[in-house]
């Protein structure tokens, strides 16, 4: 017997969870099989009264299509409608059951569609230095005028108090001997602790009217310090001697070295010492020494020595016009060395920290 073939193609989108879908077809087809499938089918099946069943191995995949080709066989003398229908015999070009749709393909066309459309949005993104309500009133909003003049009038009254910028200046070589001072010339001056002065240069025999105090470094901040022994005893073997240095005005007694201060620096100005001896011809040597940690054999810094007769005293003394200067931390130290120990030395360095 002759039987008709109608191909029809349905498209199914999954859920998930779903593998079986039925629809209806009004032309009541008398068998059906699949020609081709996308997925695997356990089985495809018509109930012989228009109800056509579609089950997958595996659920599809949510939101996925799936488009299958279906054969639809007649008997002769049998009309067909290929697209599914409902029960009340409508097309039904999209049919949804619980997992799956039947969706067809195609354009719709919407005449009375209106040209402008409304939207809603809590914010949108903007593009960067797009302007907006709080950039328009932010203090950043500049003008641009392109016809401004090069110069522009003052008015007013203009101050030539000189205020934290630097004010250009001009040497004052630049400048004609004899001649006016150029403007803004760098000139000599100081202050009387209310008013600033200059200081004019005079030609020579003329008896300026103010000038300016100055003192050197050294001269500033001085404190006295005097290292002082009186009749002690010289060794026979080298040896640090015991003195008092007074600084200030104060007195500190037993001492082996002294550590100038910190910050400070020591010059020494002056050496004075005598030597006595004690029995016959002898021989006397005074050293001063200086570093970190003072010993008997720290590097010298002066050093004098003298021979006398019994009973003969014998002066030694040194001057520094430009001083040596000690740094802060250093110590120094005075060590004595005689060929008898009857013989007696006193001595007395001189000088200022600063």
């Amino acid at each position: 017997m002759l039987q008709q073939i109608q191909q029809i193609s349905v498209t199914l989108t999954g859920d998930g969870s779903s593998t079986s879908f039925t629809w209806f077809d009004s032309s009541i087809p008398t068998n059906v099989s699949i020609q081709i499938t996308p997925v695997p089918l356990s089985s495809l099946v018509t109930d012989g009264i228009g109800n056509i069943t579609i089950t997958t191995s595996s659920p599809i995949p949510n939101a996925t299509m799936e488009t299958f080709i279906i054969n639809l066989f007649y008997s002769s003398n049998r009309s067909f409608n290929p697209l599914p229908v409902a029960l009340g015999g409508m097309p039904l070009p999209v049919q949804t059951v619980p997992g799956f749709t039947v969706a067809t393909t195609g354009t719709v066309s919407v005449s009375n569609f209106p040209a402008t459309q409304p939207i809603s949005a809590t914010s949108l993104p903007l593009p960067t230095s797009a302007a907006t309500d709080a950039s328009l009133t932010n203090g950043n909003q500049k003008t641009q005028v392109t016809n401004f003049p090069a110069s522009q009038p003052i008015s007013g009254t203009i101050s030539t108090t000189q205020g934290t910028t630097p004010w250009t200046t001009q040497d004052a070589a630049d400048g004609t001997s004899g001649a006016a001072s150029p403007l803004k010339i760098l000139q000599v001056g100081g202050s009387d602790g209310a008013n600033l002065y200059p200081c004019a240069a005079t030609l020579k025999g003329i008896q300026g009217i103010r000038a300016i105090a100055v003192q050197e470094l050294k001269d500033s901040g001085r404190t006295y310090l005097s290292l002082t022994a009186d009749t002690i005893t010289a060794p026979t073997t080298e040896a640090l001697s015991i003195f008092t240095y007074n600084k200030g005005g104060t007195s500190t007694t037993g001492q082996t070295e002294y550590t100038v201060t910190s910050g400070k620096i020591f010059r020494l100005q002056s050496i004075t010492a005598e030597m006595q001896s004690g029995s016959g011809s002898q021989t006397f040597k005074i050293r001063l020494r200086s570093a970190a940690t003072v010993a008997a054999a720290s590097p010298i810094i002066w050093m004098g020595t003298a021979m006398g007769a019994n009973g003969v005293t014998i002066p030694l003394s040194a001057n520094f016009p430009d001083g040596i200067e000690i740094a802060a931390g250093q110590q120094i130290g005075v060590s004595l060395l005689s060929t008898n120990a009857s013989n007696s030395v006193t001595y007395c360095l001189n000088g200022f920290e600063y």
